[in-house]
């Protein structure tokens, strides 16, 4: 190895001075992120060998150049060999030059033979690409991701808020009070806010609200809840209503250019759309379409149909910070949406959990958890406790372990936590009575795949089809069950213990309605109840301790 030197750089102009624009100085070339650093100055190159002239080049990549000059007479040098006697290899143009590599650049000279003469440059000018060098096959441009928590920045197209923390993302644990919007929501420290008062309920109003309904789709976009769909006396329906908490008002979403009308939909939120996807009307057996709304102008697009799952009449979908993956009802397949390209990905079936329907679907931070639920087949249909979680960068599933788990019931609720999936009620069999919904539930630990069981001193009574929210450190159950009960209680993992909810205020009792937390508020409206069986328009809006 040698030191470029004045006497040095004389004699490498006897084998060509035009590598200098393809070479480049790698103290100057910022590295791209993502790329694998060979090098970071010449010492990190050295090859040993006194007839190369080794450099740390444009790139990050060591160049060891050979240099017949400082040969014996008699003699050439050979990359990664040295010395030889031997007369230079013989070559007519640089086609004939090459070693191997397809990230160098070879020439024919006319003196000294084939001379290698620098890397290939692989920078495409777009900010947006990571770019590198396969020695295999040349250049490779893929999305940048700076901090490497494999989310895009909003700045390309994605939506991580900062591509400088990788432990600030979309789905990422919103720590409280470090004043950073961890989650890219358009929310600061929302799971630490208390300032929504002493605990108690509130009504939502009812002027604007949208009709009485059943069985509908609820997100929350940051500043209000969306309502879309459902059910009232067998008509799907194709509206839906926004409303603000802050000033107790509602706004219409319009119909033109909405889906078709629908229940038991896919609904979530991306951090700038909410998409709709899915669902059934009467008997069909599901649809395979859907579209995203745009809270800001109030406007919908239809999504693709290309490659999208096969209809089913009740998926499930959770958004992962960057795609919508829609799973399941009685079949293995599933389906990833990328928004910002508007295509659809299908998700590997291999060692997908058993087809099943009122199953549990929560994004567990990298994964998606999929637990128990009715898998109906050969004639039964068993409620399960199994599940699997599907790992979408590397498009795989794993099973979760059974030992330990909860009793499979259907129509239970799940929420993540940050570390743990929490998992409660549901029922255990098809009708719907008090006596086929069940109080219980577990904690499952992703990191160890353990379960441990939810205490059941004060925990809620019996219910399914409730409404089930993470507010940041404490899991709040509310409604539901056959009994169409008002009641709810509030899970502290940190203490394993539960607490009732204060039923003051609360709205009268029901399931199949729609919950959403806000960071601050838990908001319930619709469903079905004792006196309004095809759909109630009213709800409230809780404040907890």
């Amino acid at each position: 190895m040698l030191r470029r030197t004045p006497e040095l750089l004389a004699l490498l102009c006897l084998a060509g001075c035009g590598a200098g624009e393809e070479t480049g100085d790698a103290s100057t070339a910022p590295a791209d992120a993502g790329v694998t650093l060979e090098c970071e100055g010449e010492l990190d190159c050295d090859d040993g060998l006194e007839c190369t002239v080794d450099e740390c080049v444009a790139g990050n990549r060591c160049e060891h150049r050979p240099l017949d000059a400082l040969c014996a007479e008699g003699e050439r040098c050979v990359r990664d060999v040295g010395c030889v006697d031997d007369a230079p290899p013989e070559c007519t143009d640089d086609a004939d030059c090459g070693g191997g590599d397809a990230c160098e650049v070879w020439r024919c000279d006319g003196e000294f033979g084939c001379v290698m003469d620098g890397v290939v440059d692989c920078d495409d000018g777009d900010a947006c690409t990571a770019d590198a060098c396969d020695p295999a096959g040349g250049c490779v441009h893929g999305p940048i991701d700076a901090d490497g928590d494999g989310q895009v920045p909003v700045a390309c197209g994605g939506s991580d808020c900062d591509d400088g923390d990788d432990a600030i993302h979309p789905g990422a644990e919103v720590t409280c009070g470090d004043g950073v919007d961890d989650d890219c929501d358009m929310d600061v420290d929302e799971a630490c806010a208390t300032d929504c008062g002493p605990e108690g309920w509130r009504a939502t109003s009812s002027v604007g609200a949208p009709s009485p309904r059943y069985w509908h789709g609820a997100v929350w976009t940051g500043d209000e809840m969306m309502i879309w769909g459902g059910n009232a006396s067998g008509t799907y329906l194709d509206t839906g209503g926004l409303y603000d908490p802050d000033t107790d008002s509602w706004r219409a979403t319009p119909t033109e250019g909405a889906p078709s009308g629908r229940l038991d939909h896919v609904m979530v939120w991306t951090g700038a759309e909410v998409l709709v996807w899915g669902g059934r009307t009467g008997g069909s057996s599901g649809m395979a379409n859907g579209a995203r709304f745009d809270p800001a102008t109030l406007t919908w697009t239809p999504m693709s149909t290309a490659g999208a799952p096969p209809p089913t009449a009740e998926p499930e979908g959770v958004w992962t910070g960057s795609e919508l993956l829609v799973w399941g009802d009685d079949t293995r397949a599933g389906g990833r949406y990328d928004p910002t390209t508007d295509t659809w990905t299908p998700m590997s079936e291999s060692a997908a959990p058993s087809p099943r329907d009122g199953y549990v679907m929560t994004w567990i931070g990298d994964e998606v958890a999929v637990w128990g639920g009715r898998a109906c087949g050969g004639g039964s249909c068993p409620y399960v406790n199994t599940g699997g979680r599907y790992d979408p960068a590397a498009d795989a599933w794993r099973a979760t372990s059974t030992s330990g788990a909860p009793t499979g019931t259907y129509w239970a609720s799940g929420v993540w936590t940050g570390a743990e999936l929490l998992v409660f009620g549901g029922r255990t069999c098809g009708s719907v009575t008090p006596g086929c919904d069940v109080a219980t539930g577990g904690r499952y630990d992703p990191v160890t795949d353990t379960w441990t069981p939810l205490p059941t001193v004060g925990a809620p009574s019996a219910r399914h089809d409730h409404t089930g929210v993470w507010t940041g450190d404490r899991m709040l159950i509310w409604g539901g069950g056959a009994a169409m009960t008002e009641t709810g209680a509030i899970f502290d993992p940190s203490t394993d213990a539960w607490a009732p909810m204060t039923t003051a205020g609360a709205p009268v009792g029901r399931r199949l309605h729609a919950g959403v937390w806000t960071g601050r508020e838990l908001i319930v409206w619709g469903g079905v109840t004792a006196a309004a069986s095809t759909g109630t328009g009213d709800g409230g809006v809780y404040c907890p301790p």
